[in-house]
């Protein structure tokens, strides 16, 4: 094959296949076809898009660009659920204790936030001495006894994503809902769980900004699950303002204990959610028993001891709960100077002021400061007076009081008349 007739075909809006884009593939990511090639073969494709078959033959080739991982038929259903990013999104962090005390299993492999999301990764770093590495013959005892694990996604699966993610970031072609699909999929189907719950993003503080987009982005993954034989859902979110209140690694631990402790939130109501869904997917739930399981999970602790024991399990010191209760205070508060309600928030704003304050990672290599941070105390639609705690800032060394406040000012907007609150889900597919 010719990579240079594979790019013309592609140019010409002219469907590939299945045999075309795995020599591609597979000769980028062994080092036979240049970057160059590749960039201008992936900005034919960001121009005139891909058929379903080509994007199934796309995420396929890159599924099988390194290992799959395997578990024992004794393990049960294996579950996994995926969200395109957002700002105080820690959903996973909770939703995985829960499910893993209704007997669900997840190896829950995510990566480093970069830009204005946060990564599971770098949230459970917060905890001292966990270890995220991933090798079933050490970890195989803590799946089968405690029902999940946290753990940093391994080099092995997908490197053909990874070599071409990186193209595309400095080649203009991120923005491709083909290629952010097959770039998702190929990580999830290497994992090889059974069931895959996909939460995709919406508003102004996503990747994919209009519902439209959204809804067909989290379709069409749908679609490549569903024909590698995997049980698959998903849900259109909200993501106009943060999802939880705290936006950094510290505070989004302690929000997510919250969810654990019984305290009442969107980001709980997010995680009852996906909680639901998963488990009615699986099929060992009915609508009858499924909301009564998840609140007994929650009421009697069970969620939050079990979240302990993964912890303590990977050698996380979890005693910094304690300290984030009783020591983690913020530097200063930002006051209301006048009345209204809560009328929008520049979300990503939000992400990139606290990653520049050091709690996010421009690089891949930047270290992160996991204390630093700002916790939202209003939603959108809460009434405001004058003198209330809008913000409270946990400052951190790389910005200084009057460059946050300066720049957080831009951020959000008070209004005179109660606006219409965003709903937490658009859409269920």
């Amino acid at each position: 094959m010719d990579i240079i007739q594979i790019i013309n075909k592609k140019r010409e809006k002219q469907e590939l296949t299945k045999e075309e884009i795995t020599y591609a593939v597979e000769g980028f990511t062994f080092g036979q076809i240049p970057d160059y090639q590749i960039s201008a073969l992936l900005m034919a494709i960001c121009l005139n898009g891909m058929t379903n078959e080509e994007t199934f033959a796309l995420t396929d080739a890159m599924m099988k660009s390194g290992v799959t991982l395997s578990y024992p038929e004794s393990f049960g259903i294996m579950v996994d659920k995926h969200s395109t990013g957002g700002v105080s999104d820690t959903t996973t962090l909770p939703l995985i204790a829960i499910l893993a005390c209704a007997g669900l299993k997840s190896v829950k492999m995510s990566g480093a936030g970069l830009g204005f999301t946060g990564g599971t990764y770098d949230k459970m770093m917060t905890f001292p001495g966990i270890d995220l590495s991933y090798n079933y013959s050490k970890n195989e005892s803590q799946i089968k006894k405690l029902g999940a694990m946290y753990c940093t996604q391994s080099h092995n699966i997908a490197p053909a994503d990874k070599k071409i993610y990186n193209l595309r970031d400095v080649s203009g072609t991120v923005e491709s809902i083909p290629l952010i699909a097959s770039s998702i999929m190929s990580k999830k189907l290497a994992c090889n769980c059974d069931l895959i719950m996909l939460d995709v993003k919406t508003g102004n503080g996503a990747f994919m900004q209009d519902i439209e987009s959204s809804s067909t982005l989290a379709k069409l993954m749908i679609k490549i699950g569903k024909n590698a034989g995997k049980k698959m859902g998903a849900i259109i979110s909200d993501m106009n303002q943060p999802l939880g209140c705290g936006i950094g690694c510290a505070l989004e631990i302690k929000d997510a204990i919250g969810v654990l402790k019984g305290e009442k939130s969107r980001l709980a109501d997010l995680v009852k959610i996906l909680a639901r869904s998963i488990m009615l997917l699986s099929k060992k739930f009915t609508i009858k028993n499924v909301d009564e399981t998840i609140e007994n999970i929650i009421t009697s602790s069970a969620g939050l001891e079990r979240f302990k024991q993964i912890v303590k399990a990977q050698k996380g010191d979890i005693s910094i709960l304690d300290k984030l209760d009783n020591e983690y205070t913020p530097t200063y508060k930002v006051y209301a100077k006048k009345e209204g309600f809560i009328h929008s928030y520049n979300t990503s704003g939000l992400g990139y002021l606290v990653c520049d304050m050091g709690g996010g990672r421009k690089e891949e290599n930047d270290t992160i400061d996991h204390f630093c941070g700002i916790y939202v105390n209003k939603k959108i639609g809460d009434a405001v007076h004058e003198g209330d705690t809008l913000f409270e800032i946990y400052l951190g060394k790389k910005l200084t009081r009057s460059e946050v406040n300066s720049r957080l000012a831009d951020l959000y907007k008070i209004s005179k008349t109660k606006p219409k609150v965003p709903p937490l889900v658009y859409e269920y597919i």
